[in-house]
């Protein structure tokens, strides 16, 4: 006695070709750094005296401005860009200006880290703080800290 099987095989797409077609899509990366063209205060130009506040000199300690504020937003960053993935696997526009949205987003965060986040250690010496008029690095003018930019690459 022969036993008949009948089976039906039907292949459903649960996304495979919107990951695939990422393929096609340019990488593309958000970059946080000092705006090249920020122009200059005291005869000194921004990347100048961010380099100067990232790296130090033999007479003013590093305090890594650049660094620490990456450090703060980074984890919004990583989860807004984890949302992104997870609802825009589209192509082209969509995911551009999501991108562009959060890089935005990026440099706002990191400012007001710059503004009103903790003070970055050392401390200014006194003789600093009697001519500023306050204790916070990088606020003489606030041109400093308006001149870090956030952008997509790619």
């Amino acid at each position: 006695m022969a036993i008949r099987t009948r089976v039906k095989i039907t292949d459903t797409d649960r996304g495979l070709a919107k990951v695939l077609s990422l393929a096609d899509e340019p990488r593309r990366t958000i970059r946080l750094g000092w705006d090249e063209e920020s122009g200059e205060e005291h005869g000194v130009s921004m990347v100048e005296l961010a380099t100067i506040h990232e790296l130090g000199t033999s007479t003013i300690p590093a305090r890594h401005p650049l660094l620490k504020a990456s450090t703060a937003v980074s984890p919004q960053t990583e989860r807004a860009l984890e949302r992104l993935a997870s609802g825009a696997l589209g192509k082209g526009a969509k995911l551009a200006e999501g991108m562009d949205k959060i890089a935005k987003d990026t440099e706002q965060a990191a400012r007001e880290y710059l503004r009103g986040g903790p003070h970055l250690a050392p401390p200014l010496a006194s003789e600093t703080v009697e001519a500023k008029g306050q204790a916070r690095p990088l606020l003489d003018t606030g041109a400093l800290i308006d001149s870090l930019k956030a952008k997509v690459e790619g």
